[in-house]
């Protein structure tokens, strides 16, 4: 019988956590699951990206980048139709970025790739502010 360490049993959470996300968007149950994880947040860098990405992005936005994120820039900027991520402008005023009538305007935070894909990290943020300082908080990583 194979004996689990702590290390692996955590990780084996939340491997199940972001399952349960994917299926149900159950996130009272994630919540509560992740509540008594004394070191959520040290211990989510030593697990895969793949792993994080549901549960930071409907669960705990705070959560840093997994291991094997792949990313080579951390920035944010609108959600566009259809989930397109639209860039700041070169300007880098917010204002200039503006809904189509009738819609509201969300702001998503999101990684870059070496090929130049765009990943989503979080999405549908009301406020610009918010979106910068979590994008500031992930980009501190790739530093």
């Amino acid at each position: 019988m194979t004996t689990l360490t702590s290390t692996e049993f955590k990780q084996g959470a939340l491997w199940a956590i972001n399952i349960l996300m994917n299926t149900t968007r159950d996130t009272d149950s994630a919540y509560e699951i992740l509540s008594v994880f004394p070191d959520l947040l040290e211990f989510a860098k030593q697990v895969p990206e793949k792993d994080l990405s549901s549960i930071r992005e409907f669960v705990v936005n705070g959560l840093p980048l997994g291991t094997d994120h792949g990313f080579l820039r951390v920035a944010y900027g609108a959600m566009g139709v259809g989930e397109t991520i639209i860039e700041l402008p070169e300007s880098g005023d917010v204002d200039d970025l503006a809904a189509a009538p009738g819609d509201v305007l969300y702001w998503v935070v999101y990684g870059v790739k070496a090929d130049g894909e765009k990943v989503a990290l979080i999405q549908a943020l009301s406020l610009p502010e918010e979106a910068e300082k979590l994008a500031s908080k992930l980009a501190e990583q790739l530093a």
